[in-house]
C-alpha cells in the first residue's frame, strides 16, 4: 500500500498527487483494519491485499461498535494499525474518537459525504494522517492529471459536461469522482446541464467528460470494470 507519514500536511487527496498510499516496505509492520465484511468494495479490498501479502484483518461495518474496531487495533501487538473504509459518511462520527485516542491512520475511499466528511477527516488529521480518495484506480489519476492540464484560460473556450454512470445500487449521485472532476473545471457539482447522473445496472462506474466548442467534441472516457482496480494504487 502507498503509506505515508505526513506530520505537516496530513490530510492527503490521491487525485491531487501520484496515488500509492502505501508502501511495500511496511508489510511487516502495519496491520490492515477494512471496514465492512459485507460490502463489495470492503471485500475486494481485504481480498486483494491480503493476496498481496498484507496482514488484513476486516471489522463489520453494520451495527458499528468501537469495542470491534478497539479490538482490532490493539490486537496486532507491535503491528501499526491502519484503517481502511469504503463504506458510508456517517461511520467517520462513530470512528473519530477511536482513531484520535489510538493514534490510528486512516485510508478513506468513502463518496457521498460531501464537505461535512471532509471537515470530519481534517479534525482526524490533526493527529493522524489521513489519505482520501473519491476514486483510487489508476486510470481515474491519469485523467484527473489530464484534466489539471488543461489551462484555465482555454476552458471558456469550450462547453463542458460530466456524465456519471454507475450501478443501480450506488447511494450517492453525483459520485464523489463526478465532484472533484466538476470541481476542477469549474462545474456546479448540482447541476443537471453540467453533471449528469445515471444509476442502473450492475456495472461498476463510468466518467465521461465532454467539450464542445460546437465544430468539434472531445469525449474522454474513464470506465472501471473490476472494483480491483483499487487495489494497486491502495497498495
Amino acid at each position: 500500500m502507498a503509506y505515508r507519514k505526513k506530520r505537516k500536511t496530513c490530510l492527503t487527496i490521491v487525485a491531487e498527487h501520484n496515488g500509492f498510499v502505501m508502501n511495500k516496505v511496511f508489510k511487516d509492520t502495519v496491520n490492515v483494519i477494512v471496514l465492512g465484511k459485507s460490502g463489495k468494495m470492503a471485500s475486494c479490498v481485504a481480498s486483494g491485499l491480503s493476496q498481496a501479502g498484507w496482514h488484513v484483518q476486516s471489522v463489520a461495518a453494520n451495527a458499528f461498535e468501537p469495542f470491534e474496531l478497539i479490538s482490532a487495533i490493539c490486537d496486532p501487538g507491535p503491528r501499526k494499525p491502519v484503517v481502511v473504509d469504503f463504506t458510508q459518511p456517517q461511520m467517520i462520527s462513530k470512528m473519530m474518537p477511536v482513531l484520535l485516542e489510538y493514534h490510528v491512520d486512516l485510508i478513506s475511499g468513502v463518496s457521498g459525504g460531501g464537505n461535512a466528511y471532509l471537515e470530519a477527516l481534517a479534525i482526524v488529521a490533526e493527529k493522524n494522517s489521513v489519505v482520501y480518495g473519491s476514486n483510487f484506480s489508476q486510470g481515474f489519476i491519469q485523467l484527473f492529471r489530464f484534466i489539471r492540464s488543461v489551462p484555465d484560460k482555454d476552458q471558456h473556450i469550450w462547453d463542458t459536461a460530466i456524465l456519471d454512470i454507475h450501478h443501480a445500487a450506488k447511494a450517492d449521485a453525483p459520485s464523489g469522482t463526478a465532484i472533484k472532476l466538476a470541481e476542477r473545471l469549474g462545474l456546479e457539482p448540482n447541476n443537471p446541464n453540467s453533471v449528469a447522473s445515471l444509476r442502473l445496472g450492475s456495472g461498476v462506474s463510468e466518467h465521461e467528460v465532454l467539450f464542445s466548442n460546437g465544430s468539434e467534441t472531445i469525449r474522454i472516457t474513464h470506465r472501471i470494470n473490476d472494483r480491483k482496480s483499487f487495489i494497486p494504487v491502495i497498495e
